[in-house]
């Protein structure tokens, strides 16, 4: 069974300056960006709401075990967007690796979770408190420090570039954009009683431009792009921060709790 670490995700600012002063330049750098978001909140728990989690340890489990690296950029965004919401956070990597016992996750003689973990959860829809995902989040919650687990599915992920010639000759340069598309499915299942509580699902897509005259005349992104002028084109925006943004938003339709004024 391949052994199991958790990471952290660190909240202090001064140890961790660099990391930070790095993503707040990544995002000065995309202040031209644009971008368009498509959410959808498809099991909510009536006992859940958006500051459930607020103070409280999220395990993040990625939906297959090749997600913990392919998908890395997504993990990180995802862990961003839940410690802006005020949660505590660690990212489960299932990857293989030479790691202590008391890593690893459940003793060694559980039976290896199934390759897609969210087709557990019934594709959330139907029965989001089914049996077999209760057996799982117990498996997988025996040595978490935490009190929800989000199993995450990264559904699409995509870069993508676009050109636009100038209407009439002459007119300007033309237009050049580069584009990420990423796509996340979450559950989120409550440790105390093996509970689905939310789930969710949503696309990004977010894009930056550049106006350059250089390169040789095209009129569509096809033949600019065999013309070689891909370094033409703006970098695409961050995976992690794209994720960060689509996790934020599909937060922010849990509904906040209902608060009782005193007569």
């Amino acid at each position: 069974m391949a052994s199991v670490s958790l990471i952290t995700i660190p909240t202090s600012f001064g140890r961790y300056a660099p990391a930070t002063l790095a993503a707040c330049l990544m995002t000065l750098l995309c202040v031209g960006c644009a971008g368009r978001y498509v959410t959808r909140t498809e099991y909510l728990a009536p006992d859940f709401t958006r500051t459930s989690i607020r103070g409280r340890t999220v395990a993040i489990v990625p939906a297959t075990d090749d997600a913990a690296t392919a998908s890395r950029g997504e993990l990180a965004g995802v862990a961003r967007g839940l410690r802006d919401a005020g949660a505590r956070v660690r990212v489960i990597d299932p990857t293989p690796a030479a790691q202590p016992a008391a890593a690893r996750l459940g003793p060694s003689d559980f039976t290896p979770a199934p390759a897609d973990r969210v087709a557990l959860l019934a594709d959330f829809t139907g029965g989001p408190d089914s049996d077999a995902a209760r057996r799982e989040a117990q498996r997988m919650g025996q040595n978490v420090n935490a009190q929800y687990l989000l199993f995450v599915r990264v559904t699409d992920g995509e870069i993508f570039h676009r050109f636009t010639p100038p209407h009439d000759p002459g007119a300007g340069p033309p237009t050049r954009a580069s584009g990420r598309r990423v796509g996340l499915r979450l559950a989120l299942v409550r440790l105390r009683d093996s509970a689905a509580v939310w789930v969710a699902s949503g696309t990004g897509e977010s894009w930056a431009t550049r106006s350059d005259a250089s390169g040789a005349a095209a009129t569509n992104v096809e033949a600019d792009l065999a013309a070689g002028n891909l370094p033409l084109y703006p970098p695409p925006p961050p995976a992690p921060d794209l994720a960060s943004r689509l996790t934020r938003r599909l937060l922010a339709r849990v509904p906040l709790p209902v608060e009782i004024e005193p007569n």
